[in-house]
């Protein structure tokens, strides 16, 4: 029986990695992400039109999320109720996250990359939940990025 993930829960995990996976085709040029669109453009259910004003509501609350908890760096926030954040980058913590997990930490059928799984589930190409995926981004950022970067 598969647990039952709240609405806001979902909606953060899709953010996350539409988030992520647009840092890290970037990488290393820093870009400006619009928070709305966003929200509009990572929501889980494209025909829900109250996902859609949660979506675009916590969208800028993600990005300061994964902001503060060190996987991207932001040079200027949104300011005057604009939504752009300007000069966002992953850092040595969010780009070793997704473009290096440690063979030892999944198992054989999970070995590619984090970030691969992410835009498999971004795409819908899989039926895998993007709670899933951002949970074993963050298990394996619990275990293994101490060790990787000090």
């Amino acid at each position: 029986m598969k647990k039952e993930i709240p609405k806001n829960i979902e909606i953060f995990n899709h953010i996350i990695l539409f988030v992520l996976i647009k840092l890290y085709d970037a990488f290393p040029s820093p870009i400006d992400l619009d928070s709305i669109s966003i929200g509009f453009d990572a929501r889980p259910d494209e025909n829900d039109k109250d996902e859609l004003w949660k979506s675009t509501e916590i969208s800028g609350h993600t990005i300061d999320w994964l902001e503060q908890e060190g996987f991207m760096t932001v040079e200027a926030k949104p300011i005057m109720g604009r939504p752009y954040y300007s000069g966002v980058r992953l850092t040595l913590k969010g780009l070793t996250l997704l473009g290096y997990t440690p063979a030892s930490a999944l198992d054989e059928k999970n070995r590619e990359t984090l970030i691969t799984r992410a835009k498999a589930v971004v795409s819908k190409a899989v039926e895998q939940s993007a709670t899933d995926v951002v949970g074993s981004l963050f298990l394996a950022a619990l275990q293994y990025l101490p060790k990787v970067i000090g």
